[in-house]
């Protein structure tokens, strides 16, 4: 090869890595980071809820050990019957209004109404401070619920599930796998649409995918 043709093959070559221009990303990459990134706000906010319900269960503990420190000090007389039915009476309005208006929460009910019905029995067999202990832990998993429920509500962003029990799923078609079910009521807060399905997420932290049909503001 004649020299003249030689160094400028030569520095094409040398320079080919830093002339070719870097590939752009696609589209289906730049929908899984979104979606990845709302799953992690999901978590961010799921964690602060558990944080709630973790301060939840810490008076629910402390209320125990007041009451055990009662029994062993022989102070059992300073729980009396009035204190006890009035804490089921108020029990009992916190889980009727969470009855009324968490209707998407069963879990949440059954959880509160087993609390009562204990409440209930140990005040059948005169243990007023456990009655009251079950009565105060019935009351707040209900009360908490429904404040948190009525947060969510109150978003401007919030939209509600209107079937009456819709399949949460992976992606954007019947196809694909079910993740849970979200019962009628439950708001949700749409995070971005994909022809006819809208990728969702929940207070409590779930994401999936919903049809539209299934979804609107009130």
């Amino acid at each position: 090869m004649p020299k003249r043709f030689f160094c400028p093959i030569v520095l094409a070559l040398a320079l080919g890595c830093s002339t070719v221009p870097e590939a752009e990303p696609s589209v289906s990459d730049a929908a899984e980071t979104d979606e990845t990134l709302i799953r992690l706000r999901a978590e961010a906010e799921r964690a602060l809820f558990l944080d709630r319900e973790v301060e939840r269960l810490r008076r629910d503990l402390e209320a125990a050990e007041d009451a055990l420190v009662a029994i062993e000090s022989g102070l059992r007389s300073s729980y009396n019957r009035a204190t006890a039915v009035s804490a089921l009476a108020e029990a009992r309005i916190s889980l009727q209004r969470a009855e009324a208006e968490l209707p998407y929460l069963p879990e949440v009910i059954d959880e509160a109404r087993g609390k009562l019905e204990k409440a209930d029995s140990q005040l059948g067999e005169d243990h007023l401070g456990a009655a009251i202990f079950f009565a105060t832990r019935a009351q707040r998993i209900a009360q908490s619920a429904v404040d948190d429920a009525r947060e969510a509500s109150d978003r401007p962003d919030a939209h509600f599930i209107t079937g009456s029990r819709v399949n949460l799923r992976e992606g954007p078609s019947l196809e694909h796998t079910i993740a849970g079910q979200l019962h009628h009521g439950t708001p949700v807060f749409p995070e971005r649409a994909r022809d006819e399905w809208l990728l969702l997420r929940t207070v409590r932290g779930r994401v999936g995918w919903v049809h539209t049909s299934l979804v609107a503001k009130p």
